[in-house]
C-alpha cells in the first residue's frame, strides 16, 4: 500500500476531491496526506541523514485517530469500536508513518543526496485543500 501511495501521490495530490470505492482507498488518502506532510519536512532538510531524523521524529509524535478531534478524514474513516481497536489504529498508522517516511527519503534525494526537484517541488501542494496537523 505505501509504494502505491508514493507511486501515485504525484497525480492523487492533483485532485479536490477522491471518490473512495472501497477500504484500501482510505488508506490511500491518509497516505496521500502523510506524503505531502513528509515531503514538507524534508524540504527543510539538507541531508538525507537530517530528513531521516526530522521523518522519524514526525512519526512519533502523538497524533489523532480516526473518530478523534483534529483527524483530517473523519468523514471517510470510522471510529474505533472499543479501545483495543483504537490501539490497533494507532499502531498501525505509526507503522505506515515510520516505513513511509523511511520509503521517502530514497525518493527525496538523489543518489548524490541533493533534493530531488521531480519530489520536493510538491512540497506545498494540499491535497484536498487538506494539511496535516
Amino acid at each position: 500500500m505505501i509504494d502505491e501511495a508514493i507511486k501515485f501521490y504525484r497525480a492523487n495530490v492533483l485532485f479536490r476531491n477522491y471518490e473512495l470505492q472501497g477500504g484500501a482507498d482510505r488508506l490511500i488518502i491518509y497516505l496521500t496526506l502523510y506524503i505531502s506532510a513528509c515531503l514538507a519536512k524534508i524540504e527543510k532538510c539538507a541531508s538525507p541523514k537530517d530528513a531521516e531524523k526530522a521523518l522519524q521524529t514526525m512519526a512519533m509524535e502523538p497524533f489523532a485517530l480516526p473518530g478523534q478531534h483534529g483527524f483530517p478524514f473523519n468523514g471517510f474513516f470510522d471510529k474505533p469500536q472499543h479501545a483495543g481497536e483504537g490501539d490497533d489504529f494507532k499502531a498501525y498508522f505509526r507503522q505506515l508513518r515510520e516505513e513511509t517516511g523511511l520509503r521517502m527519503i530514497d525518493k527525496a534525494f538523489t543518489s548524490e543526496g541533493k533534493p530531488n526537484k521531480f519530489w520536493v517541488c510538491f512540497a506545498k501542494r494540499k491535497f484536498m485543500n487538506t494539511v496535516l496537523a
